[in-house]
């Protein structure tokens, strides 16, 4: 797939990071409120055209 950013978005906070063909992952750290979040990952091309829906993501505590 064309990939050439990854969208992050949590409740109603967007995020975006480049990629490039060698990158098998991308990392985003955000702040999150404690409680339920919804969160949804996309894959997008050039033109910010969605592709698809990424694949999997892990949340981790970091403080």
């Amino acid at each position: 797939m064309p990939i050439s950013q990854v969208s992050l978005q949590v409740d109603q906070q967007m995020f975006k990071q480049a990629v490039n063909k060698q990158d098998k992952s991308v990392v985003f750290e955000v702040e999150v409120k404690a409680g339920t979040s919804e969160i949804k990952g996309l894959m997008l091309d050039k033109n910010q055209q969605v592709l698809a829906g990424t694949y999997y993501e892990y949340v981790t505590k970091i403080r």
